[in-house]
């Protein structure tokens, strides 16, 4: 890292280093770093064991990175292992942001021109990156949701991480959303989780009471279910009922002639299944006319002519009804109706 910055120094500011003043870290004293400085010509100056105060301006350097590294760990809600990106973005901004002892930003007074700040957005917040043409399908979504990490060294380039895979991207086709951070989808992620199709309870019907615990209930499992008989006038009450409008919905308490020797849970399975064909056979024993003729010749043909009336009437107000009086034109065609 050092050799690195020893070149950018070079290069980029035609500058020297003459003199480094650092503590006795074992980082610093290896043969391998104290030969390169031998060979630069650079100075190394070491403090004293236990005296941080003699290194003064790198230990309050050190704080003022490492206040906001925790800051924003904890307001993007990011693990620590991100505490390297957090550094990162720590020391962008302070280079950015005016210095009182200079008057001035770090950047401004080493480049000469001010630093632009309009790329810059909340650490952790949620970004999401456009997925190039080439890289998604008709039905694929057009964007990627990640989580802002970092800058670059172009101000229009950020860095991004996947909270899924770890991985880390640069993009300049993101749209930031700085009031979401991760800890938030976190939450989503842990949270109540949303059924598009919730299971459906139903009450545990009666035949499934078997009584108290131990009690054995007799079934007879040899006995054959006859067909249910179909009483001589239900066809006719049920057409009277028809015509009065009356509810023709299943009445579950009826029960079967000849039920009181089955047992609990077989005679309610009876009664349904009997009282279901029962009402199925009559409904289908009492056709309805067949075509408007018969429906005004029918006894209830005051009711047919009330439906027919009111089914005219929807036909009219929703305009899907035109009519045709004089000769079908030859392109169309009768649609039959009951």
């Amino acid at each position: 890292m050092f050799k690195q910055f020893f070149q950018l120094i070079q290069n980029q500011l035609d500058c020297r280093i003459r003199k480094l003043q650092t503590d006795g870290g074992g980082e610093y004293s290896s043969k391998y770093f104290l030969g390169f400085l031998a060979s630069h010509g650079i100075i190394w100056q070491v403090t004293a064991p236990y005296s941080p105060v003699s290194n003064g301006i790198a230990e309050r350097t050190n704080r003022g990175i490492l206040d906001p590294v925790r800051c924003m760990l904890k307001q993007s809600g990011l693990p620590t292992s991100f505490w390297a990106e957090a550094a990162r973005v720590a020391v962008y901004i302070k280079n950015h942001a005016t210095h009182r002892s200079i008057g001035k930003t770090p950047y401004e007074a080493l480049y000469g021109r001010k630093p632009e700040i309009g790329h810059l957005r909340s650490f952790g917040c949620i970004a999401y990156t456009h997925v190039p043409e080439a890289k998604h399908t008709k039905l694929d979504d057009r964007a990627t949701r990640y989580i802002f990490i970092g800058y670059t060294e172009t101000p229009s380039i950020w860095r991004v991480c996947d909270p899924v895979t770890k991985r880390v991207y640069t993009s300049r086709d993101i749209k930031f959303d700085e009031a979401v951070f991760y800890k938030d989808i976190q939450q989503e992620s842990v949270g109540v989780q949303v059924q598009l199709f919730p299971p459906r309870e139903f009450p545990e019907p009666d035949w499934m009471d078997t009584g108290p615990v131990g009690q054995n209930i007799p079934i007879d499992i040899d006995r054959e279910e006859a067909a249910p008989a179909v009483p001589p006038d239900a066809v006719e009450r049920v057409a009277r009922r028809r015509r009065r409008g009356d509810d023709l919905s299943i009445d579950m308490n009826w029960q079967p002639v000849g039920g009181e020797g089955i047992t609990r849970s077989c005679r309610h399975r009876s009664q349904q299944k009997e009282a279901h064909c029962i009402v199925h056979s009559i409904l289908y024993a009492v056709p309805g006319p067949s075509n408007y003729r018969e429906a005004v010749a029918a006894e209830d043909s005051d009711y047919w002519q009330e439906a027919i009336a009111s089914e005219m009437n929807a036909l009219q107000h929703h305009d899907v009804l035109e009519l045709i009086i004089g000769d079908l034109p030859p392109s169309c065609q009768i649609v039959d109706s009951k």
